[in-house]
């Protein structure tokens, strides 16, 4: 039975995972890594990869998400323990934060890509991916808004929640290129918020997080998986700069405000049809990944 390790970092990624690790664990045997995410060491998040790796029982793939620095350092770590890299959101776009950087670099490491729009196909044709490697899945992360979602009431309580008034869930990062839009982003951010509930949740650890968290209302660290799709059933609007707003949202139908230039760049086409987990998990049973290696 093959063995395929997941990397994950943290909340940025592994609500989009869960549901997928656990449909693969079916099928394959599954090791999942968590990131250190310690202080933008890239480097020494390098070598806790390569260490990962040295010390598991051996690997036929390694599966990372999207776009983080921590994902790209599980990649880069895999190059000398002749690990095939499967890339999972390959293809897409955002300039204006660095994890457009860092999504090329796991690309250029990687043997099979798994996209969520014909749109990302193109873009790797363009970087010279031969098209056999690249699959149309969709977002995966989208399968967890088709299951029935928990009640108002029930939310409330578990968030402290008042469930009378109008919910605003904010998801704001800093913009790695544009700093200086700090203070006006989340001056627009409190505006765009008015009168309702706010949820404010903890920005990614990304250079001038803490300068964000420290002026936000009560930030919290993380929305429970579990409650994460009803909450968003239920909110009355997104208020930030998260791929949240381009990818989850428009698939429930909440709206949004958009907030800086983060997302500016992103596709705007549907990221998937709740239906992406067992086109992945087909496709994963399908490989031969004695042969992925190899660069043709």
């Amino acid at each position: 039975m093959a063995r395929l390790g997941i990397i994950t970092a943290g909340r940025s990624d592994w609500g989009h995972l869960h549901g997928l690790v656990d449909a693969i664990r079916n099928v394959m045997e599954v090791a999942v890594f968590s990131a250190q995410g310690v202080g933008m060491a890239v480097g020494a998040e390098v070598s806790y990869f390569a260490s990962c790796y040295q010390s598991a029982a051996k690997l036929d793939a390694v599966m990372v998400f999207g776009d983080r620095w921590e994902q790209m350092a599980a990649a880069l770590a895999t190059i000398t323990h002749n690990i095939p890299v499967i890339h999972l959101h390959a293809g897409e776009w955002t300039p204006y934060a660095f994890d457009n950087q860092c999504r090329r670099v796991i690309s250029s490491l990687a043997h099979l890509f798994l996209v969520a729009h014909a749109v990302h196909r193109t873009r790797l044709l363009v970087m010279g991916i031969p098209w056999g490697r690249i699959h149309v899945t969709g977002a995966p992360g989208l399968d967890r808004f088709v299951l029935p979602a928990a009640s108002r009431e029930h939310v409330a309580a578990a968030l402290g929640l008042d469930s009378t008034r109008q919910w605003a869930l904010v998801m704001l990062h800093p913009t790695t290129f544009r700093p200086q839009d700090a203070e006006q982003e989340l001056a627009e951010a409190r505006v765009a918020v008015g009168d309702r509930q706010a949820i404010w949740l903890t920005p990614g650890n990304d250079p001038g997080w803490e300068w964000l968290r420290e002026r936000m209302i009560d930030p919290r660290d993380d929305i429970p998986d579990d409650l994460y799709p009803s909450l968003l059933r239920h909110v009355d609007v997104m208020i930030g700069n998260s791929s949240a707003l381009i990818v989850d949202a428009p698939f429930v139908g909440v709206k949004t405000v958009e907030i800086g230039r983060r997302q500016e760049g992103r596709d705007r086409v549907p990221y998937g049809d709740g239906q992406s987990i067992p086109r992945i998990v087909n496709i994963l049973q399908g490989i031969d990944f004695t042969h992925l290696l190899c660069e043709v």
